[in-house]
């Protein structure tokens, strides 16, 4: 990232920065990740949509690239988060089914004494 804003005079002083991340950083959760796609892509395009103007068609063509691509792995990574908690329910569903069963069946099922 500090490479690409480099070639901004704006930017070059991040040189200077250093970021530190403290021994008790989480990654982001899925919540987390999608909520941040949403706010990059709708600030983007707000953002795009006032410059266009002012870009030539080959800036037009890749930002669009771009922004088809992001929305495309934002959508992949929705489906398969969805497909994550679906099989999380299952199986939790089914060891639901297969534990408490086995319970009710013992209490259920005679014993040799009760016979």
């Amino acid at each position: 990232m500090r490479q690409r804003l480099r070639g901004f005079e704006r930017f070059r002083a991040l040189d200077d920065v250093t970021i530190k991340l403290g021994d008790e950083a989480v990654a982001p959760s899925a919540s987390d990740i999608g909520t941040r796609t949403a706010l990059v892509r709708n600030r983007l395009s707000t953002i795009v949509k006032t410059n266009l103007a002012e870009a030539d068609e080959r800036q037009v063509e890749e930002i669009q690239a771009h922004m088809q691509g992001f929305d495309s792995a934002t959508q992949t990574l929705q489906e398969n988060v969805d497909n994550v908690q679906q099989a999380e329910a299952n199986l939790l569903a089914t060891t639901g089914e297969f534990l408490f069963g086995e319970e009710e069946g013992r209490r259920e099922a005679p014993t040799d004494g009760e016979q």
